[in-house]
């Protein structure tokens, strides 16, 4: 059941798509609405505006400094973001992956397992990447 703060049928606004189910209000009710066309509109609009700044963001980051802007837009398409938190690892020593990281916000380092334990070898900023390696 849905209350204040839930939207619902912007599937159908994306896609053009008919509706998936019928929405009754179960008591006296007020909603907010908004048109395809303006809902559509603010869509392309906010993603036009993060694939900018992902390609502003590429552009500072030495691996793609020589990328043209129709191959960082590529990338910045590609990219997926994902959260960590505090002393999570992001990838394993000797785990097998078909990713690399850029480093959005925040920090990272880097550490070998050895005979004398653990060896930070590397810290990571804003900009950094790691993993390209594997």
């Amino acid at each position: 059941e849905a209350g204040p703060g839930f939207a619902f049928g912007e599937l159908a606004l994306l896609y053009s798509a008919p509706r998936s189910a019928t929405v009754r209000a179960t008591e006296d009710s007020v909603c907010w609405a908004l048109e395809r066309r303006a809902f559509r509109h603010l869509v392309i609009h906010a993603r036009q505006r993060m694939m900018e700044q992902r390609v502003k963001f590429l552009k500072g980051c030495s691996l793609f400094g020589s990328l043209e802007e129709g191959e960082l837009l590529q990338v910045a398409e590609l990219l997926e973001t994902e959260d960590f938190t505090r002393d999570e690892a992001v990838i394993e020593q000797g785990e097998t992956d078909d990713k690399m990281f850029i480093v959005l916000h925040g920090e990272a380092v880097a550490c070998i397992r050895g005979q004398e334990g653990e060896v930070e070898v590397k810290q990571y900023g804003s900009g950094d990447y790691f993993g390209e390696i594997a």
